[in-house]
């Protein structure tokens, strides 16, 4: 079985109080759920676009988003929101539709693990290019043992995931294991590299990996040092001859996922490894022969990420009450878009309708605005054109 040696120093504890605090503030910040959306719309398309990125796909943030939110159309050329035409690799637009698709098969596979009452633990049945199907069968989904559905990595996952990520691009290398020799090729220097493990030790490996994950001692590892464990020792394995990399990040954010630190799946530790790759790169080779090393960076990574999401959640927050009101009634898309001037500006004025309402009257406006005063969800300051409005 995999046995991995590392020391926890005074860094890495660090960063995981801070962590665990940066958790706390965000699972208990009510966000309307416009905001909910928002964030969690984003927090995918960067996923997919800096874990693309890292790997040397040529699309923009701006060219990921268009094609994220139009997953169904795998076409080589689109129009952006400038209205230009965008002549992308058939490779590169394939990689950020399976990778948007993994993304959303990791959140029914944590959803499986975790039903609510009476939920079916099912992942729902549609498209190839939605991921919809879920060939890893009832002994390779998200297992449970016991009440507690606890989640079991298993073999058909991992396949999955990688046939999946390779899907449309190498699809006769999805889900199988390599039969020779893995050289790494850093795209940011062409040095080749040959750290991983040899082929014929590859599938005994992923068999030891897989079974400490699920072993006693994995479950009793502190989630975020367990991920970033996975992470490492999938990159040393290399167990396919493509799309390893993806896979090891997939694998971790579907760990902390299943332990708990989606954190409404807002986070995106992806963007953290792009910022520097040549680190990101170095950690991992370091990490293979001092795993301390790795998790000192994988956790500081975290941490950040973590921080960054708790600081735009707060600012976003509202008070307790706003949540209780806003699910007891029906809040319309301009509400929706006061409340957040309300929370970017501090208050509103009849002199910014314009501006936040172009093209629509007063009158309309002051209606929405009646409509949250009766609900009590903000107040009215001052009287007739000089009064103003802030959240109560």
């Amino acid at each position: 079985m995999y046995d991995p040696h590392f020391e926890i120093t005074p860094e890495i504890l660090k960063n995981i109080g801070v962590i665990e605090a940066a958790r706390a503030v965000i699972e208990n910040s009510p966000l309307i759920p416009l905001y909910e959306r928002q964030f969690q719309e984003e927090a995918t398309i960067r996923k997919v676009h800096f874990s693309t990125a890292i790997e040397g796909n040529y699309l923009q943030l701006e060219e990921v988003k268009l094609i994220v939110k139009d997953v169904g159309n795998s076409v080589l050329s689109f129009v952006d929101e400038s209205g230009a035409e965008v002549i992308a690799r058939r490779r590169d637009i394939h990689e950020v539709i399976n990778y948007r698709n993994v993304v959303k098969y990791i959140e029914r596979l944590v959803k499986r693990a975790k039903p609510k009452s009476g939920e079916d633990k099912s992942p729902g049945v549609g498209s190839q290019n939605e991921a919809e199907t879920d060939s890893a069968g009832a002994s390779g989904g998200a297992s449970t043992n016991g009440d507690d559905h606890t989640f079991n990595l298993t073999e058909d996952i991992i396949f999955e995931i990688h046939k999946i990520l390779l899907r449309n691009i190498f699809d006769e290398k999805g889900g199988i294991y390599r039969e020779a020799r893995a050289v790494s090729v850093n795209f940011l220097t062409g040095e080749k590299l040959n750290p991983y493990e040899g082929y014929g030790n590859v599938e005994i490996k992923m068999h030891d990996l897989i079974d400490w994950y699920n072993s006693e001692n994995g479950r009793s590892l502190n989630p975020v040092l367990k991920a970033g464990l996975l992470h490492l020792e999938l990159v040393r394995i290399h167990p396919f001859e493509e799309g390893n990399g993806r896979l090891a990040r997939s694998l971790a954010t579907l760990s902390l996922s299943a332990d708990g630190y989606d954190v409404g799946h807002f986070f995106c530790l992806d963007e953290y490894y792009d910022s520097n790759a040549k680190d990101y790169y170095e950690y991992l080779s370091n990490g293979f022969a001092n795993p301390t090393d790795w998790l000192d960076y994988f956790v500081l990574g975290m941490a950040v990420e973590f921080n960054r999401v708790k600081t735009k959640v707060v600012k976003m927050s509202k008070d307790a009450k706003i949540k209780e009101r806003t699910g007891q009634v029906y809040i319309s898309e301009r509400q929706e878009q006061i409340i957040e001037w309300l929370n970017n500006n501090g208050s509103l004025k009849n002199s910014d309708f314009d501006e936040l309402f172009p093209n629509v009257s007063d009158d309309t406006v002051l209606r929405e605005i009646k409509g949250l005063l009766d609900s009590e969800i903000i107040i009215k300051k001052g009287r007739t054109k000089s009064a103003r409005y802030e959240l109560r």
